[in-house]
């Protein structure tokens, strides 16, 4: 859903070979042994295949993430994952980025930057996008 949501805002057909476009493990929703498990990376490479998505992140075909089990993901590992992913986007070179992941995931994310701004606080509702400034200090 993240991919197709992400292909209806973002992109466009004309400018996809300029702008890469990244998959990556750690910007998953929770896990939980009743939803949110993934197809193999090599269904969504050849279902998704037209706009030109880097999968070089994802390291594994199968969905080894997933808790056989039976046990949701606890949010302090979500919050390990919102780290790693905070880590990455700081190494990217780009300027602006567009993040598109699921509510939880997100919300983990806007957790652990440090801001007053209660619009970063508040839960994201279905499909809202929201623009945020983030400047790095080393």
């Amino acid at each position: 859903r993240c991919i197709q949501t992400a292909a209806i805002g973002i992109y466009k057909k004309d400018k996809s070979k300029d702008i890469p476009w990244i998959a990556l493990e750690v910007l998953r929703e929770r896990l939980s042994p009743m939803f949110n498990r993934r197809e193999k990376i090599s269904v969504k490479k050849e279902k998704y295949k037209v706009l030109g998505i880097d999968w070089s992140e994802c390291l594994m075909d199968d969905d080894v993430y997933f808790d056989k089990e039976k046990k949701s993901e606890k949010y302090e590992d979500m919050n390990k994952r919102a780290w790693q992913f905070y880590k990455y986007l700081i190494k990217r070179p780009e300027q602006t980025i567009a993040i598109v992941s699921h509510e939880g995931m997100l919300q983990c994310l806007l957790n652990i930057i440090d801001s007053n701004d209660k619009c970063l606080r508040r839960s994201f509702k279905n499909a809202e996008a929201r623009l945020c400034f983030m400047t790095h200090r080393k």
